[in-house]
């Protein structure tokens, strides 16, 4: 079933998006800064993952709002504007160090939940759809607890303000997948998200090509650059085929699969490109490079197809023969990468070579033979 209206991004909402790019790289820099090991230490990832969840998380929950409720009026403008100060002051909180800054940027956390759940709980009050009263009410539900909790985090000793903090970003993030029919009585302009989705991704790769960069030496240019630059540019391609020529951007949805699997795709790419970058510089482990590469490969993959999957245009027929393909590609790509993996530009090489052809079977086979049974 399609949707009524169309929306457009708003100016506004790209101007927003800046700062939460800022924030990303800001994040990346945790990984990049590990010269002195040969591996990146998994409490620096376990941090990682854990900043990318809640921004993600606080991105995702204004997107489910503008999407919706979207209206050029000056308190959305004052939301929108306020909450991208304190998005600012969190990132600057950003740190490996976490005790020395977990006040501010747990009270910043807290603070944009409460401050996007108001905006919900206006909504509520001034709405007189009873869907759209019920939706706001279940939204409120994930975020006011995690306020809580995270408000009680801020007294609590170590460890256990960290994991105390800790349930309150998962309990916001996650408990939306439990009421998903509630999300679907009010469905989503969905090609508006479809939108927001493409664009933010569309700003990390941007992030991944500057950190390319950062491994050119005008005076001597490297094939480990190019090969970098093909790898990210090759993603992208995968990640663009599935949002511009293999989903409905016009159906009826909840969209909640679009929603979390670009968790991992902000995670994966944000990985691959640190890795990248660290695999050129440094001198990391090959079997950690290929072991935590593959991983998020594969996470990048099977996200995107998860997306294809969900919200395929009609004419094309998805079967699981179809992650198969794309997965086994990824396999027999990483079994002959693990065992060229001392040489740095012939696994680059490799995992370029497959990521081509991983693209061209999505976009020949599953795309351009639209109607016939893949």
């Amino acid at each position: 079933m399609k949707e009524a209206v169309p929306q457009k991004v708003s100016v506004a909402e790209l101007f927003y998006d800046l700062i939460f790019v800022y924030a990303i790289r800001r994040i990346s820099h945790l990984i990049i800064q590990v010269d002195r090991f040969d591996r990146i230490p998994f409490q620096l990832l376990g941090e990682f993952a854990l900043f990318i969840l809640i921004f993600w998380s606080i991105w995702t929950y204004q997107t489910v709002y503008n999407n919706r409720f979207f209206q050029p009026h000056l308190p959305f403008y004052l939301f929108l504007f306020m909450n991208m100060f304190f998005v600012a002051v969190l990132s600057q909180s950003i740190d490996t160090n976490l005790a020395k800054s977990f006040f501010t940027f747990a009270g910043g956390t807290t603070l944009l939940f409460a401050s996007i759940a108001l905006q919900f709980l206006l909504k509520y009050l001034e709405s007189a759809n009873e869907a759209v009263k019920k939706l706001c009410k279940y939204i409120c539900m994930s975020l006011l607890p995690a306020v809580l909790l995270g408000l009680i985090s801020l007294f609590l000793p170590a460890p256990f303000n960290y994991v105390v903090y800790l349930v309150a970003v998962l309990f916001a993030a996650f408990t939306p997948l439990a009421y998903g029919q509630v999300l679907t009585a009010v469905p989503t302009k969905f090609s508006h998200l479809t939108e927001r989705y493409s664009l933010f991704m569309i700003l990390l790769f941007g992030e991944s090509i500057i950190s390319m960069t950062q491994t050119i030496d005008p005076h001597h240019i490297t094939l480990e650059s190019l090969f970098f630059f093909l790898i990210i540019v090759l993603l992208f391609a995968f990640y663009m085929v599935m949002y511009t020529s293999g989903i409905n951007h016009h159906l009826k949805t909840n969209g909640l699969t679009m929603m979390h699997t670009h968790l991992f795709l902000f995670l994966s790419v944000g990985i691959m490109s640190a890795l990248l970058d660290l695999y050129i510089h440094t001198p990391l482990d090959p079997l950690f490079f290929f072991s935590l590469f593959f991983i998020s490969l594969l996470a990048f993959i099977l996200s995107v197809l998860s997306n294809l999957k969900a919200y395929h245009k009609a004419r094309i027929v998805y079967t699981k023969k179809t992650s198969r393909i794309n997965v086994g590609i990824i396999l027999i790509g990483g079994l002959i990468s693990f065992l060229v993996r001392k040489d740095t530009l012939m696994m680059l090489f490799v995992i370029t070579v497959m990521l081509l052809y991983a693209v061209y079977d999505l976009y020949v086979h599953v795309i351009m033979r639209g109607k016939k049974h893949y």
